[in-house]
């Protein structure tokens, strides 16, 4: 509701443009990412062994994005738009920040992508059901 009030520019919120584009984009990286995310990787699990990596990647892509590069931990000049820079952005400010700068959350993530990668490539599919459950 908040969103598509201030997206309106609703004068109860009275924002001005670069405030609306604000919220508009903090809501894409908080919620919309995310769910697109799930959304992927469950119907990865639902069609394992059919599309093999494609949702998988999507989930990926959505949780990570493609600012941050092909390097491992990301660019460093540029924290991205995703989940993952947002991690690495905030890491700071709650004092969980790898010694290179990352956010520690990060390193779980990519593990945890890393490791439905590879029980989708040995077609463990009730693993991965199990895995994406726990």
């Amino acid at each position: 509701v908040i969103e598509g009030e201030t997206i309106n520019g609703n004068p109860a919120f009275n924002s001005a443009n670069h405030n609306r584009a604000e919220v508009v984009f903090k809501t894409m990286q908080t919620m919309l990412f995310v769910q697109a995310a799930m959304r992927s990787i469950f119907s990865a699990v639902d069609n394992c062994g059919e599309k093999k990596f494609q949702e998988w990647d999507r989930a990926a892509a959505y949780l990570i994005g493609s600012i941050e590069g092909p390097d491992f931990g990301g660019n460093p000049g540029n924290s991205g738009v995703s989940i993952y820079g947002l991690a690495k952005t905030m890491c700071g400010d709650f004092n969980v920040c790898t010694t290179s700068k990352d956010a520690d959350v990060n390193k779980y993530l990519l593990a945890a992508l890393s490791k439905g990668r590879d029980l989708i490539s040995g077609e463990s599919c009730k693993e991965l059901k199990d895995y994406t459950e726990s």
